[in-house]
């Protein structure tokens, strides 16, 4: 499989950038968690939540202009257990990727708890 090939022995885990238990709730899934659990089987590695959403946000593609999008993500998520894998190689994974601002608010909080975060999965918006 080419994903394994590509990413193979780069990391130690995987995560992804979660919804918020309402958007959860509504919807029924959360959609990177299931896309985590599916990189996991291919790669035989089983995905760990390492982010929680405590505030829920609009969605960042119905914002406009950087500035606000980054406010929008502020104080949106924080690291669960920091200790028990601190020092790990993670690949996060997120759905959709514009901007980037969640993505690199995330990264800063894990790189914070002492995570290395690896290269990022998502489907780049244009």
């Amino acid at each position: 499989m080419k994903l394994l090939e590509e990413w193979d022995g780069e990391f130690d885990l995987i995560t992804w950038v979660p919804i918020s238990r309402r958007r959860k709730f509504r919807r029924g899934y959360d959609q990177v968690e299931l896309l985590a659990l599916a990189v996991g089987t291919e790669l035989e590695i089983t995905p760990v939540p390492l982010l929680k959403k405590v505030r829920h946000t609009p969605p960042q593609s119905g914002i406009t202009g950087d500035a606000a999008r980054r406010a929008n993500v502020l104080g949106a998520y924080r690291v669960t257990n920091p200790d028990s894998v601190a020092g790990k190689r993670i690949l996060l994974l997120d759905d959709v990727i514009t901007t980037g601002n969640t993505m690199v608010k995330t990264i800063e909080l894990l790189a914070a708890a002492g995570y290395t975060v690896m290269p990022i999965i998502g489907i780049r918006n244009q």
